[in-house]
C-alpha cells in the first residue's frame, strides 16, 4: 500500500516514522506528546486528506487550533488535485500539497523544504 511505502522510504532515508492511520489516531498521539513534553514533538506531519472517520482536513483544522502544533509543518497527501482542495488545505494551514501517486523522490525533496 502506498501509505507503507512512504513509511518505509522515509525510514530509509533516516527519519524516525510514526504512522496514524485515521485522524483519531494522530489526534491520541499529539494528545501524549502534548501531556509528556519530553521532546516526542514530530518534526512534520504527512497527512492524507481521506482518511477514516474525519478527514484530513478537519485534522488540520484541528491540529492548528492546540497552540502546541499550530507552527508544526503539515504536508497534505492527496488523490484530488483540484484547485479549490488544494486552496482549502494552504487556508487550512498546510505547508506542502503533493498528489498522489506521491514520487519518493517528491516526497523527500517537498519534506526537505518544508523543514527549512
Amino acid at each position: 500500500a502506498p501509505r507503507e511505502a512512504m513509511v518505509g522510504q522515509l525510514s530509509g532515508a533516516g527519519a524516525s516514522v510514526i504512522a496514524c492511520a485515521s485522524a483519531e489516531e494522530l489526534d491520541a498521539h499529539l494528545a501524549s506528546v502534548e501531556e509528556r513534553r519530553d521532546g516526542m514533538m514530530p518534526q512534520l506531519i504527512l497527512l492524507d486528506l481521506t482518511l477514516p472517520g474525519r478527514s484530513g482536513l478537519d485534522a488540520l483544522r484541528s491540529l492548528r487550533r492546540r497552540p502546541a502544533f499550530r507552527a508544526l509543518p503539515v504536508v497534505i497527501v492527496s488523490g484530488d488535485d483540484e484547485a479549490s482542495v488544494i486552496d482549502e488545505a494552504l487556508t487550512a494551514g498546510c505547508q506542502g500539497f503533493l498528489t498522489k501517486p506521491v514520487r519518493m523522490t517528491q516526497l523527500i525533496a517537498t519534506c526537505l523544504r518544508v523543514l527549512r
